[in-house]
Formats: structure tokens, C-alpha cells, sequence
């Protein structure tokens, strides 16, 4: 696995998604984010992503981003061991409320939700740590939400170093 073959925000339709996940590409990151729904009758990418079982798929818990009950779906549609947790944090993560920047916009934090101006979701203001929280008080077990962090990311990034596991990806950095 790696990290060329992944599907970012796609509106693509089931076939296309299909296609490109046959050719390999077995990762989508912030399921549900900018993309076509899953529907009866046009499944897209989400439809595609479940019917692949090597494909894993990335899921913003932080409270704002996805309602509970599409966590706890998404759990029990892909197994655990092909949702990997993210918390699409910003810089303001880890700040009292206040207003931030981010890519030259302003951000407003209230209560760990950042917006911009007109109310769209600015990314996240919940560490990672918050959103295995946020999964457990949502009802996803806990050792699934507990597995997430770690043991999936090292198997799917696979960067690994003698003194442990470090990781940068999109801004992010993880310890372990």
C-alpha cells in the first residue's frame, strides 16, 4: 500500500470509483467530505469504497464533521480494520475559542468547531486523541476506536523507525 493510490474529496460515480480501485487506488481520505452520497441508485465513491475490501477509508470524528449515527454506520459498513480515524485538525487545535487563520481566512473556534465566515467547516479544531474519544462516546467500541490510531496507520503508511512510529501527512504530525 501506499500513499500515491488515494481518492481525495472525488465526486466520481460507482464505475469510475470502481475502475480506479481495481487499477489500485485502495484509499479514500475524509469519506463523506465533498463527495457524491451514497444513494439506491447511485452509490459513488462510497458505494464503490465498501465494495472493495482492500480499501480503506479515512473518517473525520470529530463531532462536527460526521453525525454519530453515519459513524457508527460507517464502522459496521467497512469492519474496523478499514476505518482509519483522522481529526483534519487546523492550527487552532489545542486553543481556546477565538478567531485563527488558515490559508490566509479567517477561522472562528467555538468549542473545538471552526468555521469560516459564513459558517463552512475550516477543517477541525480536535486533536486526534479527541476523535477516538468522540467515536467511543458516539458508541463505536472501544477497542476499535483504540485500534485506530495506531495499528492501522503503521500497517496502511507503514513508516516506521526503530525508536518507534512517526508520521507527517497532510500537516499532521503523529507520535507514538
Amino acid at each position: 500500500r501506499g500513499l500515491g493510490d488515494v481518492y481525495k474529496r472525488q465526486a466520481a460515480d460507482y464505475e469510475c470509483a470502481s475502475e480506479a480501485m481495481a487499477l489500485g487506488a485502495h484509499h479514500v481520505t475524509h469519506l463523506y467530505n465533498a463527495m457524491q452520497p451514497l444513494t439506491h441508485r447511485e452509490p459513488g465513491l462510497i458505494g464503490a469504497a465498501a465494495d472493495d475490501p482492500e480499501c480503506m477509508v479515512e473518517l473525520i470524528c470529530d463531532g462536527y464533521h460526521i453525525h454519530p449515527s453515519v459513524i457508527r454506520t460507517t464502522f459496521k459498513m467497512f469492519g474496523s480494520e478499514r476505518v482509519i480515524l483522522i481529526s483534519d485538525s487546523m492550527r487552532a487545535t489545542g486553543m481556546k475559542n477565538g478567531t485563527y487563520e488558515l490559508g490566509g481566512q479567517e477561522v472562528t473556534v467555538k468549542d473545538r468547531k471552526a468555521v469560516l465566515k459564513d459558517g463552512t467547516l475550516a477543517g477541525s479544531a480536535t486533536n486526534l486523541f479527541g476523535c477516538m474519544c468522540k467515536a467511543i462516546e458516539f458508541g463505536v467500541p472501544v477497542d476499535q476506536a483504540i485500534l485506530q490510531p495506531r495499528e492501522i496507520r503503521q500497517e496502511v503508511l507503514g513508516f516506521m523507525t526503530e525508536q518507534g512510529l512517526f508520521i507527517q501527512v497532510k500537516r499532521q504530525i503523529f507520535f507514538w
